[in-house]
């Protein structure tokens, strides 16, 4: 099982660690984030369009699944750690 690690930026705080399950990994961070209450910016919707969902200093969550977090993490590491500027 892997664990999301949410930090925030802002106040160099880890602001939740989110067990993942296995129906969980297709889905996109958007909407895993907001499942577990994690204050997340979007106003189109997820459709990528109004890009305030930025983590990792680049990434769209509406766009990011946690599968594909896994595959890019470096080793076996089984923590994917994820960055939100503004919490």
């Amino acid at each position: 099982m892997y664990t999301l690690i949410v930090f925030g930026n802002a106040s160099q705080s880890i602001i939740a660690q989110i067990a993942i399950s296995q129906e969980e990994l297709l889905t996109d961070l958007l909407t895993l984030l907001q499942k577990y209450h994690i204050p997340i910016a979007s106003s189109c919707m997820g459709e990528g369009i109004c890009k305030k969902c930025i983590l990792n200093g680049g990434q769209l969550a509406c766009k990011t699944n946690i599968k594909d977090l896994i595959s890019s993490a470096e080793g076996h590491d089984l923590s994917i750690k994820i960055t939100l500027d503004y919490l």
